[in-house]
C-alpha cells in the first residue's frame, strides 16, 4: 500500500460499483425543446415521430403533439435502438406500440392508437428481423 493511502471500506467499494453501473443506464426521459421551453417526456409516452423538413413532430400517448426544431436523424441517434425503429425516411416508431404488421411491398405497421405507418422496402427485412420473422 502507498504511504498515506487508506484501505477502502466495503461500503465505499459498493457505492463505487453502484455509481459505475448507473452511468451505464439510459435515461427513461428525453428533453424536447418547444416554444415554451424544455418538455421532459417519458420514452414510453412516445408512440411515433414524424419528420417535417427540419422539424420533428412527436405523437404522444395522451394525444399531445409536440413539434421540435431538430431533424428526425438527430432523434434516430438519440432514441434507444432497442425501443425505437426508423421504418421510413420520415418516421420512427416506438416498438412497444405496434399492434400489427400488414404485408405488402414494404408493408405498413398499425400502431395501438390506429396510426398506419409505411415500412420502406429497404428497411422491411431489418424490421422483420427484430421479431425474428422472415
Amino acid at each position: 500500500m502507498k504511504p498515506g493511502a487508506e484501505s477502502e471500506s466495503p461500503e465505499k467499494i459498493e457505492a463505487l460499483i453502484e455509481n459505475i453501473q448507473r452511468r451505464g443506464e439510459r435515461f427513461e426521459k428525453i428533453a424536447l425543446a418547444s416554444m415554451e421551453g424544455l418538455l421532459f417526456v417519458s420514452l414510453d409516452e412516445i408512440i411515433y415521430c414524424e419528420s417535417q423538413d427540419n422539424y420533428t413532430q412527436f405523437f404522444l400517448t395522451d394525444g399531445r403533439r409536440i413539434m421540435v426544431s431538430k431533424t428526425i436523424k438527430y432523434f434516430e441517434e438519440a432514441l434507444d435502438a432497442d425501443k425505437f425503429f426508423r421504418v421510413l425516411r420520415s418516421n420512427i416508431i416506438n416498438l412497444k406500440y405496434i399492434d400489427k404488421y400488414v404485408k405488402g411491398e414494404g408493408g405498413f405497421v398499425v400502431l395501438k392508437q390506429g396510426a398506419r405507418i409505411p415500412v420502406s422496402k429497404r428497411r422491411k427485412e431489418s424490421f422483420l428481423q427484430l421479431f425474428q420473422y422472415q
